[in-house]
C-alpha cells in the first residue's frame, strides 16, 4: 500500500519528512494550454448550461489570451470556469437591459467585467507536488 499526498507549497513540510517521500513536480497549465481548455471545453459548456447558443456570445481572440494569462492565476482551470460564468451572466444582463442579441467581448470589455488586475497574486509560483511513500511509513529514523 502507497500513501499519496498533494500540496501547492513543499516547503511548509520539514525537511525529514520530505526525505521520506517520492516527489513528483507536476508544473501548472501554460498559458496557451489554458486558452485550449478554455476555448475547446470550458466556455463551450458554460454557454450550453446556461442555454446562450455560441453564435449570440462570443471572445475575441485577445480576451481569451487575456483572461488565461492576466487574470487565471490558479494552476488549474477553476478560476476559468468561473470567468466564463460571470462573462455569460454579464451577457445575458445585457440581453434583458439593453435588448441586443450578439455581444463579441473584447479585452477593455473583460477589463470592465473583472476589474483590475492584481500583481501580487502573479508574484506566486504555483505547482502541485505529489508525494507518495510507502505504508506504513515512520517520520521517525529506522
Amino acid at each position: 500500500m502507497w500513501t499519496i499526498a498533494t500540496c501547492n507549497e513543499i516547503d511548509r513540510i520539514s525537511k525529514p519528512l520530505q526525505d521520506r517521500f517520492l516527489r513528483i513536480n507536476i508544473p501548472r497549465y501554460t498559458v496557451s494550454e489554458k486558452e485550449q481548455i478554455f476555448s475547446r471545453y470550458i466556455f463551450p459548456k458554460a454557454l450550453s448550461n446556461a442555454n446562450v447558443v455560441s453564435e449570440e456570445l462570443t471572445l475575441a481572440d485577445e480576451s481569451v489570451h487575456q483572461l488565461c494569462g492576466e487574470y487565471a492565476t490558479e494552476p488549474g482551470v477553476r478560476d476559468l470556469e468561473q470567468y466564463a460564468e460571470r462573462i455569460i451572466g454579464d451577457y445575458l444582463l445585457r440581453v434583458e437591459q439593453e435588448g441586443i442579441l450578439k455581444k463579441n467581448y473584447t479585452p477593455n470589455d473583460i477589463a470592465a467585467l473583472l476589474g483590475k488586475i492584481s500583481s501580487i497574486v502573479h508574484a506566486i509560483n504555483w505547482n502541485v507536488v505529489v508525494i507518495i511513500a510507502p505504508w506504513p511509513f515512520s517520520i521517525l529514523p529506522a
